[in-house]
């Protein structure tokens, strides 16, 4: 018995609510927030037959650009946070996009061909837009319900209700993706630890939390770990932020957020 019943929280078609309890709870919570809650109940028992939750710890790269056997996936988040990064052949990183429960993780890739199984001529609309050197990696302990691969594209080219949805989804996200080019480009630095620090600030025991440590903002914003240092010790200084064990925690989100939108 569900000591919180999915029913009693989400206005969901029964038999999607049937078939979503076959897992954890959290999966129902994100499928809500998510694209996917505009699916017809048909295509949601189709998506969720052979669907299985997976868990990717904190550090965890789980997708490595254009021959990762996990390249060719297709996952809810369901918890946690992930970050989508590019990382060059000198080691050099720089965040892409930051997925949140309810996002949608691996469409790119698996739209364009790139599936593990492919051959080279199917892998080469990914590879020629960069996908040998996209990474995703998990910020938090973080858990994804993914889906076949096979049955996603499926309903995507046959299923225009899919399609639609899917496609206003990844148009949102190039509009946040240009969104944080523009900023890396223009912002400086302590605009861009700014923004970093807020978009990955999560309530732990009532304090907006950063996990991650310096040498993780520094890949996020395309920078170096001194520079960033520097920038988060005036932050100290400033009382916008404090420093707890290996976390930050962030005093004062409204100046910082101030910062981060300063040109």
């Amino acid at each position: 018995m569900r000591a919180d019943p999915i029913e009693s929280r989400f206005e969901m078609p029964t038999d999607v609510l049937e078939a979503l309890k076959s897992f954890t709870p959290a999966v129902a919570e994100a499928w809500a927030t998510s694209w996917l809650a505009s699916v017809s109940p048909r295509i949601a028992r189709i998506l969720l037959a052979d669907a299985h939750e997976s868990r990717v710890a904190a550090g965890q790269v789980f997708y490595r650009g254009a021959y990762h056997d996990q390249m060719a996936m297709s996952a809810l988040v369901v918890s946690g946070q992930l970050r989508i990064y590019r990382q060059t052949d000198t080691g050099r990183q720089v965040t892409m996009m930051y997925h949140y429960p309810g996002a949608i993780a691996g469409a790119p890739a698996l739209l364009l061909g790139g599936a593990q199984n492919e051959n080279e001529r199917a892998r080469q609309p990914w590879q020629s837009l960069g996908g040998m050197e996209v990474y995703g990696q998990a910020l938090q302990d973080s858990g994804l319900l993914k889906f076949s691969p096979a049955r996603f594209l499926h309903l995507v080219k046959t299923e225009p209700d899919v399609a639609w949805a899917l496609s206003t989804y990844l148009a949102q996200l190039a509009a946040v993706k240009e969104q944080m080019m523009t900023d890396d480009m223009f912002l400086s630095v302590q605009a861009r630890v700014a923004r970093h620090l807020i978009d990955l600030a999560v309530p732990i025991d009532g304090a907006l939390t950063v996990t991650v440590g310096h040498q993780e903002i520094a890949d996020a914003i395309g920078s170096v770990r001194e520079v960033v240092t520097r920038s988060m010790v005036d932050m100290r200084l400033a009382g916008l932020i404090t420093r707890e064990g290996n976390k930050t925690v962030v005093t004062d989100a409204e100046q910082l957020r101030l910062i981060a939108s300063a040109h």
